[in-house]
C-alpha cells in the first residue's frame, strides 16, 4: 500500500491540494493549519491528518480528516501520535495561536507508552521525534539541544521497540537515516514521501 507522507503545511490548503494531486492516500504529519481562523475542508476519507503543535487540539478532535492520538492500525501496524513542543511559545498568544494541551499530559504519555510497547508498531508517524542525540544533531545543532516532554517519551519509546519506519515532521528540514534498526524520516514543510508501507 503506498502511501504519502506529507510534511507540515500551515494552513496552505491549496498547494497541499497540489500536493495530493495523483495520490490515492495519505498521511500529513502535523502543523495542519487547524485553529487559525481558516477554514478547513473536508479531503476525503483517504487523506487524514495527525495534530501539530501549532494546530487546535479542540478542534482536530471535531475534524473528520483527523487521526486521533495513539491511534493503532492493526493492518498496517502503524501507530499514529501528534502534538509537540512550541519552542516560540513566548512570542505566541494562548487560544489565538498558540494552546497549553499542545503536548500531552504524562499521564496520557504514559498509557501510549503502555499501548505501544504491546503493539510494537512496524511504522509510527507523529510530529515531533525522539530525542535522539544522533537524530536531533542534524535537525537543530549542538546548541540548539532541548529536552520536551514529547521527545523524551518518543525516545522512551523507542529504547521500548524499534519500529522499522518512524516518519515525523515539525523540523522543516528534509532527513533520512537510519539509527539502530529505524530509519528515521523527516518530512520538510510543503514536501512529501511516498513509502510502500
Amino acid at each position: 500500500m503506498l502511501i504519502r507522507f506529507i510534511g507540515d503545511i500551515h494552513g496552505n490548503f491549496d498547494q497541499y491540494l497540489d500536493i495530493l494531486s495523483g495520490c490515492d492516500q495519505s498521511v500529513q504529519v502535523g502543523d495542519f493549519g487547524i485553529g487559525f481562523g481558516l477554514e478547513v475542508p473536508y479531503f476525503g476519507i483517504q487523506h487524514r491528518f495527525i495534530r501539530g503543535n501549532h494546530d487546535n487540539p479542540a478542534k482536530c478532535k471535531v475534524h473528520p480528516n483527523w487521526i486521533r492520538d495513539g491511534h493503532y492500525n492493526d493492518s498496517s501496524r502503524m501507530m499514529f501520535l501528534g502534538g509537540g513542543y512550541s519552542v516560540d511559545r513566548h512570542l505566541r498568544v494562548e487560544g489565538r495561536d498558540w494552546w497549553p494541551d499542545e503536548e500531552m499530559r504524562l499521564s496520557e504519555y504514559y498509557e501510549l507508552l503502555i499501548k505501544y510497547e504491546e503493539a510494537k508498531p512496524r511504522v509510527m508517524v507523529t510530529h515531533d521525534c525522539p530525542e535522539i542525540e544522533e537524530l536531533m544533531l542534524p535537525l537543530i545543532g549542538a546548541n540548539s539541544l532541548i529536552t520536551t516532554r514529547t521527545g523524551q517519551v518518543f525516545r522512551s519509546m523507542w529504547h521500548a521497540h524499534q519500529p522499522d519506519i518512524w516518519v515525523f515532521g515539525h523540523y522543516h528540514k528534509s532527513l533520512d537515516m537510519f539509527i539502530g534498526n529505524t530509519r528515521f524520516i523527516c518530512v520538510d514543510q510543503m514536501q512529501f514521501k511516498d513509502l510502500d508501507i
